[in-house]
C-alpha cells in the first residue's frame, strides 16, 4: 500500500512538472510557435531559431495569403526582414532562411510554401559561392518528419528540455534591460556592443578556412537551372543573390587560390538568368573590426541593417549598393572586384597576415 501511495505521489509531480513545463513554454513561446503577442515574457526570443525546421513549416501551414518568400541558409535569415520588405513593398513575405541548410532542403520548402500559399508570386533564392559551387541532391528526412507526426512537433514544442531552456533563457533576457538591444522580435540579431568580435571572427575565419580549396575547375549549377525553369513555368518569379560576407572571407578564398573560381561561378550563373551581387569588397563589406560593428556580428553574416539596403536594391532598384549581373557585364564586374580586393589587401596588410596564420595554423 505505501509503494502505491508513493507512486500516486511520485507520477503526480511528475505530471505536475509536465503541466507546468507545457504552460510555461507556452506563454513564453520562445521559438514564436504559437500566437501570443509580444509581452514583458518574450521582448527578445535568442532561442527562436533552435527548433526553426519545423516552426518554419507551421508558419507555411498557418498563414493565409503571401507574395514572396526569402529562401537560403542562415545568411538569409538574419539578413534579411520581412517586416521591411512589406514596408517598402506592401506585400507580405515569408523568411525560410534555414541554418546549415542545402539546396535539396531549400526545393522542398520552396515547393511546400506553393502547395499551402497558391499565391506566392515571387521567390528570392540565396546562392552562396561556398554552399553552391557544386549542387547535389540530398536528403530532406529532418523536414519530411515533422508533416508525419504532429503529436511530436508539439511535444517538442511544449514539454522538450530545449524548449525549457529556451524558455527561461527568453524570460531571462527579456526581462534584463541590458539584453534586450541584442535581438529584434522576430530573433534576428540586431546591431550591439560586443567586446568580443575580434575573436568571433577569427572563428568564422577558421570555420571556412578550406573555402574554394579543390573545387572543380567548372561548377555544376544545373539543379538550380531545372529549379529556376520548373518555377517560372508555374508562374512564379526568380530572384537570385549572392549574399554579401565581411571582406575578410574573400581574402580566404583569394588566398586558397580559388577567386578565379568565384569568377567562373558568377559567369554560370549569369547564364541562367541575371542575379543580384553583393559578393564583392564594397564598403560595407571593408567595415572596420570593431565592437560596434553597423553591418556585421562576424565574417560571415551581415546584420538586417545591411539586408535593408538588399532589398532597396532588388524591389526599388535604390541605391549605390549591389550589381545586377548579366552575362553581358559579368566580366567586367569580375575585373572591377578582382581590383577592389587587391586594394583592400593593400590597405589591410595585418588582416592579411592574420588570416593567413589562421588559415595555416588555426587561432
Amino acid at each position: 500500500m505505501e509503494y502505491r501511495k508513493y507512486n500516486i505521489r511520485l507520477l503526480s509531480v511528475l505530471g505536475g512538472v509536465l503541466v507546468f513545463t507545457g504552460i510555461l513554454n507556452y506563454f513564453v513561446n520562445p521559438f514564436n510557435a504559437f500566437p501570443q503577442n509580444q509581452s514583458l515574457l518574450n521582448r527578445v526570443r535568442p532561442g527562436i531559431h533552435r527548433q526553426e525546421r519545423l516552426t518554419k513549416q507551421m508558419e507555411i501551414r498557418n498563414l493565409k495569403s503571401c507574395d514572396t518568400i526569402f529562401i537560403g541558409t542562415s545568411r538569409v535569415d538574419f539578413s534579411l526582414p520581412y517586416d521591411y520588405y512589406q514596408k517598402i513593398t506592401g506585400k507580405r513575405a515569408l523568411n525560410l532562411g534555414l541554418e546549415k541548410s542545402d539546396f535539396s532542403e531549400h526545393k522542398y520548402m520552396i515547393y511546400k510554401a506553393l502547395k499551402y500559399l497558391p499565391d506566392i508570386k515571387t521567390v528570392l533564392i540565396e546562392v552562396d559561392f561556398d554552399f553552391s559551387y557544386n549542387l547535389q541532391e540530398s536528403e530532406t528526412g529532418s523536414l519530411e518528419n515533422y508533416d508525419r507526426d504532429g503529436l511530436h512537433n508539439y511535444t517538442s514544442l511544449l514539454l522538450s528540455a530545449d524548449a525549457l531552456g529556451a524558455s527561461f533563457k527568453t524570460l531571462f533576457k527579456s526581462l534584463n534591460k541590458g539584453y534586450n538591444k541584442g535581438y529584434l522580435q522576430n530573433g534576428v540579431k540586431a546591431v550591439y556592443h560586443n567586446k568580443n568580435i575580434e575573436h568571433q571572427f577569427d572563428e568564422t575565419i577558421e570555420q571556412y578556412k578550406s573555402t574554394g580549396l579543390n573545387y572543380a575547375p567548372q561548377p555544376d549549377l544545373t539543379l538550380l537551372k531545372h529549379l529556376v525553369k520548373d518555377l517560372n513555368k508555374k508562374g512564379v518569379s526568380v530572384i537570385l543573390v549572392l549574399q554579401p560576407l565581411h571582406t575578410t572571407m574573400y581574402e580566404v578564398v583569394k588566398q586558397n587560390g580559388a577567386w578565379d573560381k568565384v569568377e567562373t561561378f558568377k559567369k554560370e550563373l549569369a547564364k541562367i538568368q541575371p542575379f543580384y551581387d553583393f559578393y564583392y569588397p564594397s564598403e560595407y563589406s571593408n567595415e572596420e573590426i570593431s565592437p560596434d560593428m553597423k553591418y556585421f556580428f562576424e565574417s560571415s553574416h551581415c546584420t538586417y541593417l545591411l539586408g535593408e539596403k538588399i532589398l532597396d536594391k532588388i524591389f526599388l532598384d535604390k541605391g549605390g549598393y549591389g550589381y545586377l549581373v548579366r552575362s553581358d557585364n559579368v566580366e567586367i564586374l569580375n575585373t572591377q572586384h578582382r581590383k577592389a580586393l587587391e586594394k583592400w589587401e593593400k590597405e589591410n596588410p595585418q588582416l592579411v597576415e592574420r588570416i593567413r596564420q589562421i588559415r595555416e595554423n588555426g587561432i
